[in-house]
């Protein structure tokens, strides 16, 4: 009785239509991520995982338009956490346009203000295809931002004189200047 259920002919079709199944899923399981982007991916990253409070960040939002087709009205919305500064850029950019199969780079730099360990939450694309408007989200991105006691000086290894000068004879010699100013105005 169980020949007769299971018999190679049987287990051949099975296997057949299991595969074809697997296969259909993993097509559709792609084609459904491409169709809630709408052809557009928007990727995070950053020039280091890893650094001190003071030390600054890049931040890259790249926009891959896939379609055959441009996007219009590009808005890209971003924010940082409390922990960073925005030194040089912008969160919010605009483009008119993003023409087919073009990738744009945004960048700004951040720099890190407290310790500890911070998420880079995703940007936001805002957009519109065939006119309609839809929305697309970015990675996160993690970063640890350790504790720096000290940092030297800029050049401070290569001329340490500059060092002594900046630090002790500069802030003697103003000292000297304010007390001759006010002996002067004094008499």
């Amino acid at each position: 009785m169980v020949r007769e259920i299971i018999n190679p002919k049987k287990l051949a079709l099975l296997t057949v239509v299991l595969l074809c199944g697997a296969i259909l899923s993993v097509n559709t399981t792609t084609a459904l991520q491409y169709q809630q982007n709408n052809g557009v991916n928007v990727e995070k990253t950053v020039s280091e995982e890893i650094i001190g409070t003071g030390d600054r960040l890049n931040v890259t939002v790249t926009i891959n338009n896939e379609n055959s087709l441009p996007i219009r009205n590009v808005e890209l919305i971003d924010t940082v956490p409390d922990a960073f500064l925005v030194v040089s850029g912008s969160l919010i950019e605009f483009w008119s346009s993003i023409d087919a199969l073009e990738s744009i780079n945004h960048t700004y730099i951040l720099e890190a203000r407290s310790s500890g360990n911070h998420t880079l939450e995703a940007a936001e694309i805002n957009f519109e295809l065939t006119g309609e408007s839809f929305t697309v989200s970015s990675n996160t991105v993690e970063i640890s931002i350790e504790t720096k006691l000290w940092t030297p000086p800029q050049g401070s290894i290569e001329n340490p004189s500059a060092i002594f000068l900046g630090v002790y004879i500069l802030p003697v010699i103003g000292l000297f200047i304010g007390v001759v100013i006010i002996a002067r105005k004094k008499s």
